[in-house]
């Protein structure tokens, strides 16, 4: 788990195995707490933190963080930074591989993790002006990746994995329209979700055909959509703001049900990610702590965690990721300990 204090690693049982705190408690109120920013599973099971120290590994099978890891990198380490040692956006891809943006040269460069080595791709559009740390890198397949943008809009690159190199046509899809997610499902369909509403592939004629949720319910004008899945005949979409989640047919694009959770000082309708736990069962992570939901009933509750994690329950989750074993990691946007864990 990457977050802005440290990094923290956890068992299938929920049980802490070990952790890296990069502050103190005297640095509470003193130091800006930006330490951890995103992590990405390597191919040896490892996982790379990209952070304030640029980047540091766990290694699951000895069961250590090594936060010296970039000091023995020399390397990987400068292709990581700038001129004046400030660290560059980057990415962690499927392949061992770091797409990393060079503002200098407006180029995304995609690094070799283990060789260190790279290749300048250059961009027909402003790395600088288009694409920043809150670009969301999404996979469409192993060979179409999408970024969404700053403020609005997403791009579409081609990437050769062996080779290393990612291209891109420059044509910017969705401008004017802010872009939260961007979801593949079964039938390589995709969909984009947005603050202005739920956006559909339309797989017979144009790219992409439109509706309008709001001229179904009207308060969706003040929710915006932060996450999607798909599953058999049925959208699960995250709503901001306090909209809850909600529930679509996948071919006529009706709103069939609006969870809501209560009570609120209980619960928060704030939802980031809806990830698919069980058959029958979603995980919901919100501003406070998750929450499951049966998809079938709809009956809802907290899910059940240790004491030492309570915390959770009064944070904001902001990442998740389901790696290849099923485990799933968790992002949040600080830890506050009540009691020694």
């Amino acid at each position: 788990m990457s977050t802005k204090t440290g990094m923290y690693v956890f068992n299938r049982a929920g049980k802490l195995i070990n952790r890296y705190d990069h502050y103190i408690p005297a640095d509470v109120g003193v130091k800006e707490m930006v330490f951890g920013i995103r992590a990405g599973m390597l191919s040896d099971g490892s996982t790379l933190q990209i952070n304030d120290l640029i980047g540091t590994i766990y290694n699951p099978v000895f069961n250590t963080i090594d936060t010296a890891y970039m000091r023995r990198r020399e390397v990987l380490r400068k292709q990581m930074t700038n001129d004046v040692g400030e660290l560059r956006p980057a990415w962690v891809g499927r392949k061992n591989e770091l797409f990393i943006f060079d503002r200098e040269k407006n180029s995304i460069n995609v690094v070799d993790i283990n060789s260190a080595q790279g290749v300048p791709n250059m961009m027909p559009f402003s790395i600088d002006s288009e694409l920043g740390w809150y670009s969301d890198l999404s996979y469409i397949n192993d060979s179409v990746l999408v970024m969404t943008c700053r403020t609005n809009g997403f791009y579409v690159f081609h990437y050769d994995s062996r080779a290393k190199r990612l291209t891109s046509d420059g044509q910017k899809y969705f401008k004017g329209i802010q872009c939260t997610t961007v979801y593949r499902d079964r039938e390589s369909r995709l969909w984009v979700g947005t603050a202005d509403g739920l956006y559909k592939e339309n797989l017979q004629g144009s790219f992409f055909s439109v509706t309008d949720l709001s001229l179904q319910s009207p308060f969706m004008v003040d929710h915006a959509i932060r996450s999607l899945y798909v599953d058999g005949s049925s959208i699960y979409a995250g709503l901001l703001n306090g909209g809850g989640l909600l529930v679509l047919d996948k071919k006529t694009l009706t709103i069939r049900k609006r969870v809501e959770f209560a009570p609120q000082f209980v619960y928060s309708n704030t939802v980031y990610d809806v990830i698919p736990y069980a058959e029958d069962t979603l995980w919901l992570t919100t501003s406070s702590g998750v929450v499951w939901v049966n998809k079938k009933n709809y009956h809802y509750g907290r899910v059940a965690i240790p004491p030492a994690l309570k915390w959770m329950e009064q944070t904001n989750t902001t990442s998740v990721l389901v790696d290849s074993k099923k485990n799933i990691w968790m992002g949040f946007n600080q830890l506050e300990r009540t009691c020694p864990v």
